[in-house]
């Protein structure tokens, strides 16, 4: 599913003077392929998805994070989102909010796009030429269709990341299986995210590839507590 975020006047002041836009609404548009042209071809939902955070819709300033669908966040936003504990997140963001971005409940949910660079009053560039480089040797949302690389954070045009196999920033090595399709309009980019998705589950990895936490079961935990009870016995047995 595609997602639309429209910008709010729902603000609550932060004590360092500054505000977070917690009134957020989100459209909900299906990835058809025939809405997914619709989609594509408004200027202002394509502009929108790449100069403004999907969660609290505030303008994209690097460092920016993205998740398992492709979206971008900033990074202060997504750090709220994670810090506000599930039981609590209703008082803070609406439940339209709270369906959309449910799936990310960690850090390793994210990736961290590492190759973004701000640049004053106009689209966010992309840098190709090393780590600290602040050169731009692309622009985003220029209706090309653009990915990274789930393992490094790298950012580039799309076909050249399915192209190559070596990350041209860092020279890391990946396969297909590894590139993110950022803000997917198409129905076949968004069926490919799913089944990446699908594909790290079977893994028990994240989005960023990082090992899923296990739940221990009851009858492991009494294993381990009747196995601790014992050690103790024998030990003061032995004093």
């Amino acid at each position: 599913m595609l997602y639309q975020v429209l910008l709010s006047t729902n603000c609550v002041c932060l004590s360092d003077g500054g505000s977070i836009n917690k009134g957020v609404r989100i459209r909900v548009v299906d990835g058809s392929p025939k809405d997914s042209d619709n989609v594509k071809n408004s200027g202002y939902f394509w502009t929108d998805i790449w100069s403004n955070c999907r969660l609290l819709g505030t303008p994209l300033i690097p460092p920016l994070f993205s998740d398992c669908k492709g979206s971008l966040f900033n990074k202060e936003s997504i750090l709220e989102w994670l810090l506000v504990k599930p039981e609590y997140k209703s008082e803070e963001y609406t439940q339209v909010v709270i369906d959309a971005f449910s799936h990310i409940k960690l850090r390793k949910d994210l990736v961290e796009l590492t190759n973004l660079v701000k640049r004053e009053n106009e689209p966010i560039g992309v840098s190709l030429s090393g780590p600290g480089a602040t050169t731009t040797d692309l622009v985003v949302g220029n209706r090309k269709k653009y990915g990274y690389i789930d393992t490094c954070g790298h950012v580039n045009i799309l076909s050249r990341l399915d192209s190559e196999t070596k990350c041209c920033v860092c020279d890391l090595a990946y396969t297909k299986s590894n590139v993110v399709i950022i803000n997917p309009t198409e129905a076949a980019d968004v069926q490919r995210l799913l089944e990446r998705e699908h594909s790290l589950r079977a893994q028990n990895l994240s989005h960023s590839r990082k090992p899923r936490q296990r739940k221990s079961s009851g009858k492991s935990s009494s294993a381990r507590g009747s196995n601790k009870k014992q050690k103790l016995a024998t030990k003061e047995t032995t004093i």
